[in-house]
């Protein structure tokens, strides 16, 4: 051990926590930096530095540092510095709190394929900036990829091994990675490239899907009786066809047979619309909240009470809870009675039946046939039949699916019963329920990945104005299975969550202006109530990395037995620094004008918090006027409706709606002033 625990490095800049690591030729070390956060320091290990050439390896070694430096890519460990100690170059990078794919295969066993591929997508795009960046990685191996803890998100590491592409001509490496390595990493004289990392990459697709080390590719040259590479899907018959035809294609043993593709994004593209596409020119964000949320972090300032605490906030409550209670108990009361089910018209649709079925009352099935007219309305005839053959579909026997409850973008939601009669929420992934095929196998992908994100970041988040999360299952998808019939498919993740009993804004919008003498004070003293929640909610989870893309009044649920204000759709959370490759959810008619523009040209751009105040004043706008927002345009705040309410809540939509306020502490200062 070169350095001690405890060893303080470069001044009293890094001090050593403990070794981690050692390689060939380096040796890695957590360390922290003087302000406490951990970093990793990479050196030359005794063996490096006992070896003739050990000179050029430390000039080497510091022409890798600069190589990474110039990599910056989302899936790609992160350069920090670089210094000399005692002539030994350091290399300080990021460190990645997370399990290893070797680590997480060995505990849980074969991956998902979706999140197989998922995985290699993201490791194809750091692969590819890493190659044009003139370099080769050469170690590519479950061992060196690193799923983050905060996210579904690996990072690419160790780039001791990487060689410019010049410096073809290398010793055969004792130290290679046996299963993973490309043949010509072995035999002197062969061609390496961006094809050398295909071969790595397809074997470590191998190993995720199947639990098994490749055959090495020096042991398949060698001829002898009975080597070969076994096709994946000989071991997991569950592999898709295409996944295995490509993995044995990246698998080519010589680096010149035309069969192995010469480049990750030719690799890639044999999967077709199983893996996402890779936009490497994806816009980033328009305006970096880092600067904020290191300001907010620094001063922590976050004020916790709103105006409306000075306009009788208690009062307020009392009368909205009696409000949302007389609106909850007419229209959506889950007060069941038991039934033989034969009762049900909607229900007798289902192919699945059960001893006893929990009659809904009218509106349930009222619900029922709005999604119907919705689905209609999307060309989509057919498919609120096929959706209702899950009702009274039994997951792991502790909830039974019992209505159709709403139909999103990316997932299908049920009101579900649990073992003890109460109820919960269980969403599903949008698949390819309709034919013909509604959505691509990419877009499928997609949907699996947000509804796994989403209850990750209910786990992660835990917060008060968000659902609770309950579990996320794996288990059989009839449906799914029965329309895809030409390949063998895994089970569907379900995520099951509470169930919250109250009314979302837009229906209480509308009970509010259809009363007969409306209480214009009583609604501004909500709405004051309710931007105040929803930024105190913004700037929690800005402090955590996160912005919530999708501010709309069906995503906003008031509870009817303690007026509170419940968030929906978690999975609308994005990272301030989200990739490119999966465009952001929203809905249409609250983002911004500059946004919308840019939508209709087919360009992706990513949310600020100034996209998401606009959405909140428009929201805000609209249960105030009971006005529709149109996407593309500012609302008129103009309208007389409009006037009727203060003139600090009219500045306060505003200033909203026409980016006055920097961030949400700018928007959190005009709330409590």
């Amino acid at each position: 051990m070169l350095f001690s625990s405890g060893q303080k490095l470069y001044g009293d800049r890094y001090e050593i926590i403990k070794q981690i690591g050692e390689g060939g030729f380096g040796i890695t070390y957590l360390a922290k930096d003087s302000k406490g956060k951990q970093v990793v320091i990479k050196t030359l290990n005794e063996n490096a530095q006992n070896s003739p050439g050990v000179e050029q390896l430390k000039v080497s070694f510091k022409d890798e540092a600069l190589k990474l430096a110039s990599c910056n890519h989302p899936h790609i460990v992160k350069y920090e510095n670089f210094f000399n100690q005692d002539k030994l170059p350091c290399l300080v990078m990021e460190y990645i709190d997370g399990l290893n794919l070797w680590e997480i295969v060995n505990k849980q066993g074969v991956l998902d394929e979706f999140k197989a591929l998922l995985f290699v997508q993201q490791i194809g795009s750091a692969l590819m900036e890493t190659h044009s960046q003139g370099l080769l990685h050469r170690d590519v191996k479950p061992n060196n990829i690193i799923l983050r803890r905060s996210n579904w998100e690996v990072v690419l590491i160790d780039f001791g091994l990487s060689r410019q592409f010049h410096n073809q001509n290398q010793a055969k490496n004792e130290l290679l990675n046996h299963g993973f390595a490309a043949l010509e990493q072995y035999i002197q004289g062969l061609p390496q490239g961006e094809f050398t990392d295909v071969y790595a990459l397809a074997a470590t697709l191998y190993y995720l899907l199947t639990k098994i080390v490749p055959t090495p590719s020096f042991t398949r040259a060698s001829k002898a009786k009975g080597v070969v590479l076994k096709p994946p899907r000989e071991i997991n018959p569950d592999i898709n066809l295409v996944v295995n035809q490509a993995i044995m294609m990246g698998m080519t043993l010589d680096p010149n047979d035309d069969n192995r593709p010469k480049n990750i994004e030719k690799w890639l593209d044999l999967f077709g619309e199983l893996i996402p596409s890779i936009d490497s020119n994806a816009p980033t964000w328009k305006i970096s909240g880092v600067q904020f949320l290191n300001e907010l972090k620094s001063e922590n300032r976050v004020e916790t009470e709103s105006k409306v605490a000075r306009l009788g906030k208690l009062e307020l409550f009392k009368k909205i809870a009696n409000i949302f209670q007389g609106i909850f108990e007419t229209k959506y009361s889950n007060n069941l009675v038991n039934s033989k089910g034969a009762e049900v018209n909607l229900l007798s649709q289902s192919k699945y039946k059960s001893p006893q079925i929990l009659q809904p009352k009218r509106d349930y099935n009222l619900r029922e046939k709005n999604i119907a007219d919705l689905l209609i309305a999307r060309n989509l005839p057919g498919l609120f039949e096929k959706l209702l053959e899950l009702k009274g579909l039994q997951i792991n026997q502790d909830y039974t699916l019992r209505w159709l409850y709403a139909v999103g973008g990316q997932s299908i939601v049920y009101l579900a019963e649990k073992s003890n009669q109460d109820l919960v929420i269980v969403k599903i992934p949008y698949l390819d329920y309709h034919r013909p095929a509604y959505i691509s196998q990419s877009q499928i992908n997609k949907n699996r990945f947000h509804l796994v994100k989403e209850g990750e970041l209910l786990k992660k988040f835990n917060h008060t104005n968000l659902p609770n999360f309950f579990e996320l299952i794996y288990s059989f998808n009839p449906l799914h299975n029965g329309y895809r019939s030409d390949e063998i498919v895994n089970q569907e993740p379900y995520l099951v969550m509470e169930f919250i009993k109250g009314v979302d804004l837009l229906e209480l919008t509308r009970d509010f202006h259809n009363q007969p003498s409306i209480d214009y004070e009583e609604l501004e003293l909500l709405a004051w109530e309710i931007i105040s929640k929803m930024n105190y909610f913004c700037i929690t989870i800005f402090q955590e990395g996160y912005l919530y893309s999708d501010i709309n009044p069906l995503n906003l649920i008031l509870t009817a037995n303690d007026a509170q204000i419940r968030i929906l759709d978690a999975a609308s959370l994005i990272p301030i620094n989200q990739d490119g490759n999966i465009s952001p959810p929203f809905t249409e008619s609250y983002i911004s004008v500059e946004y919308w523009e840019a939508y209709e040209q087919g360009k992706i751009i990513y949310p600020n918090s100034q996209d998401v105040m606009y959405a909140m004043g428009k929201m805000l706008w609209e249960m105030l006027t009971n006005k529709q927002p149109y996407p593309g345009e500012n609302p008129n705040l103009s309208e007389p409706v409009f006037q009727k309410y203060s003139a600090d809540l009219q500045n306060l939509i505003n200033h909203l709606i026409h980016s006055k306020y920097n961030n949400f502490e700018d928007l959190q200062k005009a709330l409590i002033r």
